[in-house]
């Protein structure tokens, strides 16, 4: 069984994804293929979710300030769109073809 360390819920994953963007950026200062492979639009690098709404998500998203990758699209898989968040992290949001409507 896991113990708590101490801290707020997340505090340990939030400082690891922070850890691996910084070695991220830093290698890309000198690597033209890392520098490429951050400025695509795609979530290769970040974190994916499912949600139930997709459409009603990226509305939330787009009014708290989110930076939005690309615009909901329907895809082989459902729907989804990509976003950074206020830190610049990314994030895909996707929606399941059973729940698209």
């Amino acid at each position: 069984m896991a113990a708590r360390t101490g801290g707020a819920p997340g505090d340990r994953h939030r400082a690891a994804v922070r850890h691996l963007e910084d070695h991220a950026k830093r290698h890309a200062e000198s690597c033209e293929a890392a520098r490429q492979w951050l400025a695509l639009p795609y979530v290769i690098d970040g974190v994916h979710v499912d949600v139930d709404d997709v459409d009603a998500h990226f509305a939330q998203a787009r009014s708290s300030g989110a930076t939005i990758l690309s615009e909901p699209e329907d895809t082989g898989h459902g729907r989804s769109y990509r976003a950074a968040d206020l830190e610049g992290h990314r994030w895909m949001f996707d929606q399941r073809p059973s729940a698209v409507t």
